[in-house]
């Protein structure tokens, strides 16, 4: 897998991209002999991840028409794809203007009120304009559901590549996360909703020590923390964004609350 948008990262970037590149590689030619190889896609930081004070990693479930080919897809790269759609307008939904929510939380120190929040277009275009994104996406799966039915996710497929990658024999998802080596994990909605094998979530993530839950006894946002190479860091589990809830209420607000309430 060669690298498309390499022209995109800096410095200790650079070196840090080469480094996730190849460990995806790594894990693809592990998979070369199963059935949803070619749809095997890999993830990461986006550019200017690690100058942030407050870097935050956002875990989904799986990327969607990634290996299907189109003018705006970087073929197997999530965030080469990601920067392409938002650079060229063509990414629409609620998830990326919530990703961008909540990316503005981070980046303010958790100091902003959601009024104060630039909207999608502005923020995309101010991002796009000074490489400046400074966020990390992982999905759960890397396979990419580029079915006709792509807009739902598809957990045996999910749940497919997670025992097509091994982890008991070795951990790819510990060693991606060494790499991006993050202070926050928000991940979407991973296990409340029981249909991911939970087996898997404690290899990838590893033991959770529950803290607190916003609002009390809700799924709105539930905070964790876990060990990750010797460090301390906090995981909240919230609703996944392409999700019909309300933006402030549920995003925006209980990550702020949870993470931020001493800002």
């Amino acid at each position: 897998m060669k690298d498309a948008i390499t022209r995109y990262f800096k410095g200790n970037e650079g070196e840090k991209r080469e480094a996730l590149l190849t460990l995806m590689n790594e894990w693809h030619d592990a998979l070369i002999d199963k059935e949803y190889f070619e749809w095997f896609c890999m993830d990461g930081f986006f550019p200017n991840y690690y100058s942030q004070t407050h870097r935050v990693l956002f875990v989904g479930r799986e990327a969607r028409w990634i290996t299907s080919g189109g003018d705006n897809v970087v073929h197997g790269d999530y965030v080469g794809t990601s920067i392409r759609w938002l650079e060229t307008g063509s990414q629409r939904g609620n998830f990326w203007r919530r990703v961008l929510n909540m990316a503005q939380l981070f980046k303010s120190g958790g100091r902003k009120e959601f009024e104060q929040l630039k909207g999608f277009k502005d923020y995309a275009r101010e991002m796009i304009e000074n490489n400046d994104y400074g966020f990390a996406i992982m999905n759960i799966s890397k396979y990419s559901n580029d079915t006709d039915s792509g807009g739902e996710a598809d957990y045996d497929c999910i749940n497919q590549f997670l025992e097509d990658s091994q982890l008991e024999k070795r951990n790819y998802f510990q060693e991606e996360l060494k790499i991006l080596d993050p202070e926050y994990i928000v991940t979407f909605d991973l296990w409340d909703n029981e249909k991911i094998d939970h087996k898997y979530l404690d290899l990838c993530f590893g033991k959770r020590t529950p803290l607190e839950e916003y609002p009390k006894a809700s799924p709105d946002g539930r905070l964790y923390e876990i060990d990750l190479d010797g460090k301390r860091v906090k995981l909240i589990d919230i609703y996944h964004p392409a999700s019909r809830k309300p933006d402030k209420d549920c995003f925006y607000t209980p990550l702020k609350e949870l993470l931020f309430s001493n800002v």
